[in-house]
């Protein structure tokens, strides 16, 4: 059951059912935050740092942690705006970290 589907009282529609509950989300969140909202639900990234300009938000910055397998060239073409730490031990990666950054316009 998500945020807005509410059980019917007396069988009687809700105002979320007249409105419908997508209507009552962007009422109530404007876009850009549902997508940061989507982002933190999804459980992907280990750390989402946020930036504002004149308190609005201008930057996401997401981090995740990497298989140490997964191939460089998989990860550069997965975002245009990205960080990608690597981690050696005796010449063998052992740990990939890569943060995408993500405008909000």
């Amino acid at each position: 059951m998500g945020l807005f589907d509410r059980p019917k009282i007396n069988n009687r529609p809700s105002f979320v059912d007249v409105l419908g509950s997508s209507f009552m989300q962007e009422l109530l969140y404007p876009s850009d935050e549902m997508k940061l909202l989507t982002m933190i639900r999804s459980g992907k990234y280990d750390s989402i740092e946020i930036n504002f300009k004149e308190k609005k938000m201008k930057t996401v910055y997401l981090s995740k942690t990497q298989d140490a397998s997964k191939k460089l060239n998989e990860l550069l073409s997965q975002g245009d705006f990205q960080d990608i730490t690597l981690k050696t031990h005796k010449g063998k990666v052992t740990s990939i970290k890569n943060t995408i950054k993500i405008n909000f316009d």
